[in-house]
């Protein structure tokens, strides 16, 4: 088969840099392989989803979808080397790196096991396994996270291109990429990159499931919800839930979707309950009172210099309540500009910035969705709404608001990629229907 020029300046590449690291440093050797087999599965990817019913353009994809690995591993080790940086935006990155060097050690029966937070755990295993197998290096971690990263392109234009079409799945790979938010905390040694991976995946199972039921697209679904509670567990049980109650609204046939949703909770509460997988952090969300949540929220409000409404209380339901209008606003567009306080707030309000810029987008999705149908709109609208309303009660700064809001976009971008291309062939639209004549009145056909 002949190869694009593309993929031989990519297998060049690889190819130099493979026999230079050989002479050079072991690692390098080790990084450049890593990276070689990790791009080949996420060009697997592309081609699976690409020859799908409805997939997106391959070629095209593939180039952001290589694109996108290459620049989040650039940020990611730009991050680490800079230690100013790493120390400002990062710095639960040296802990990951950390615990997962003395599971390593535990492994060989040189040291004792670390304590690990429920509900966490998989991302300092996955670690773990990686510096048994290549050595204690962080570049693996971040090679692997670069993955999960770009493979959010390929995975969110197929579930767009399934739910609005080609015109709005072709707008979805700039989203994925180039984003702060999406551009930034993925690229580090932190969970983010798995959280965000997982979830789309099971917003693509769920998509599909709405249609039709496959014993594989069932398989990823359990699958990705149930490592998602080894990496952020009350995530995993929020979005799934909300999730199986989207296939539900989705089916035409009421108890066809309720058939297929519960049929979806006992096999993965089978998995989780019988076999143990992601237990732990299910049991840790379950066993969290509200009055454990607002302990958690007061220590967000005053450990860090971004924090807000310090006074809030979410210790009863009706307080709860009464304060999710005020941080569900904050979770959704802050922080405002007469928040800032330092100049390191400044990225959080690059964010910002970048949310209300598309806000009309997403609104114009909304109504896409709703003229395509109601079930639609609710089967999209109910997971990220479920994430965003259990984020703001929990997060009391803008510091970890702008990493955790990443799990609410990822869940809308098909929303926000089907608004833009509306808006687009609106205004497309509206050019064509005027022409402008030499003496300059403008007359509409």
């Amino acid at each position: 088969m002949r190869l694009s020029l593309l993929k031989r300046i990519a297998l060049f590449s690889f190819t130099a840099a493979s026999g230079v690291a050989l002479v050079v440093r072991p690692p390098v050797v080790v990084s450049a392989a890593l990276s070689l087999l990790l791009v080949m599965l996420l060009s697997l990817l592309v081609r699976l989803l690409a020859t799908s019913p409805g997939g997106s353009h391959q070629q095209p994809l593939l180039r952001w979808t290589i694109a996108a690995f290459l620049v989040h591993l650039a940020v990611g080790v730009a991050v680490t080397l800079l230690t100013t940086a790493w120390q400002y935006l990062g710095p639960d990155a040296g802990q990951y790196h950390n615990d997962a060097a003395e599971i390593v050690e535990n492994w060989k029966g040189q040291a004792s096991a670390p304590l690990l937070p429920p509900g966490k755990e998989g991302f300092y295993y996955l670690l773990a396994g990686l510096y048994s197998l290549f050595g204690t290096n962080m570049v693996f971690g971040l090679i692997v996270n670069a993955a999960f990263a770009a493979a959010l392109v390929p995975l969110l234009a197929d579930t767009t291109k399934r739910l609005f079409g080609g015109d709005a799945s072709n707008r979805v790979p700039p989203l994925a990429l180039l984003l702060p938010s999406f551009l930034l905390w993925p690229s580090q040694l932190l969970r983010e990159a798995g959280i965000l991976f997982f979830l789309a995946v099971a917003a693509n199972c769920a998509t599909r499931l709405a249609r039709s039921t496959t014993p594989l697209t069932v398989a990823f679904f359990i699958v990705s919800v149930t490592l998602l509670f080894t990496f952020r567990g009350y995530i995993a049980l929020i979005a799934g839930a909300a999730l199986l109650a989207g296939v539900v609204i989705s089916r035409q046939e009421v108890v066809a979707g309720i058939g297929a949703g519960m049929s979806l909770a006992i096999v993965l509460g089978f998995v989780v309950f019988s076999l143990g997988i992601g237990y732990s952090g299910y049991r840790a969300t379950t066993q969290t009172s509200l009055e454990s949540a607002n302990l958690i929220r007061l220590d967000s409000s005053k450990a860090a210099t971004s924090g807000f409404d310090e006074d809030a209380d979410i210790s009863t339901s009706r307080r709860a309540l009464g304060y999710l209008p005020v941080g569900f606003t904050r979770l959704a567009l802050g922080p405002f500009p007469w928040e800032v306080r330092t100049i390191r707030h400044l990225p959080a309000l690059a964010d910002a910035l970048s949310i209300w810029v598309l806000f009309p987008a997403l609104i114009a999705g909304g109504g896409v969705a709703r003229r395509k149908s109601a079930r639609t709109f609710a089967a999209l609208v109910v997971p990220p709404l479920a994430v965003a309303m259990t984020v703001s009660l929990l997060i009391g700064n803008f510091g970890t608001i702008v990493r955790s809001r990443t799990q609410v976009m990822v869940l809308i971008t098909p929303l926000l990629a089907a608004g833009l291309a509306d808006r687009s062939k609106r205004r497309q639209e509206r050019r064509r229907g005027s022409v402008s004549l030499p003496e300059g009145r403008l007359v509409t056909r």
